[in-house]
């Protein structure tokens, strides 16, 4: 029963991963169609070789099934030769693919050993709306920060472009149309519950109404009263960067 359990355990992880390769990742396991987007939900949330890991327990179910000391000492010899392979081989392609979006994940999860709980990285825009000499603020009205201030903007979709989820997130927060005129920072933030990652755009209005349907309240500021309201951690960041410019 424990090699049944082992295996069938192991059979589903190596599937679930597969599956996520070609669904996130937009790739394969050959090296001449690797994935072009990070993994990192999934079974990849708790751990950077989940593939690894269910390559093992199939291995290890076989041999408690078979009663196998052949296959036993396989499952070892893999373990050690993907132990030596994926840091010095591996992972340097994947550095070289991902860049700090992978150095970022190397630091919250782990090599081999599990997480307690997954390890959660939310990718969002947010546009500094300017008018003249003033900037659009906005105060959220609902959730754990409720009452503080951010700009407005929200989550990217897979396979969103950063400008066509901010467009589309302005519409739906504010009802309003925004040309996306340059890119001013991307910051990185760790909430408690999941790690930020906020592209910011400096943007202009291309229609004058403004309605709010998310937040509860809004906002004109110039530059220097910018410091008048209590900004969300991430969104402070941002404006220490406005302020130096």
């Amino acid at each position: 029963m424990l090699g049944v359990i082992c295996f069938l355990a192991g059979l589903i992880l190596a599937i679930s991963t597969i599956r996520l390769f070609q669904i996130q990742g937009k790739g394969t396991l050959a090296p001449w169609d690797a994935t072009t987007r990070l993994i990192t939900s999934g079974p990849y949330a708790y751990v950077r070789n989940p593939m690894i890991t269910g390559v093992a327990l199939i291995l290890t179910g076989e041999a408690w099934l078979f009663a196998s000391y052949a296959i036993g000492i396989w499952a070892v010899i893999f373990l050690v030769i993907n132990m030596v392979y994926f840091p010095l081989s591996e992972e340097p392609g994947l550095r070289a693919r991902f860049g700090k979006e992978y150095d970022t994940y190397c630091q919250y999860v782990p090599r081999y050993i599990p997480r307690l709980t997954p390890w959660k990285q939310i990718k969002v825009v947010a546009a500094i709306i300017r008018k003249e000499d003033k900037i659009f603020t906005t105060q959220r009205g609902y959730g754990e920060w409720k009452d503080w201030w951010e700009f407005p903007g929200g989550k990217m979709e897979v396979g969103e472009a950063p400008e066509e989820a901010l467009m589309r997130e302005i519409r739906e927060e504010l009802s309003a149309d925004i040309s996306v005129d340059e890119f001013l920072c991307t910051v990185e933030y760790d909430y408690p519950q999941f790690h930020l990652k906020m592209h910011c755009y400096l943007c202009s209005l291309q229609t004058e109404a403004l309605h709010l349907n998310e937040h509860e309240a809004a906002q004109w500021l110039t530059k220097d009263e910018l410091g008048s309201v209590k900004w969300l951690p991430a969104d402070l960041e941002v404006v220490e960067r406005l302020r130096t410019r």
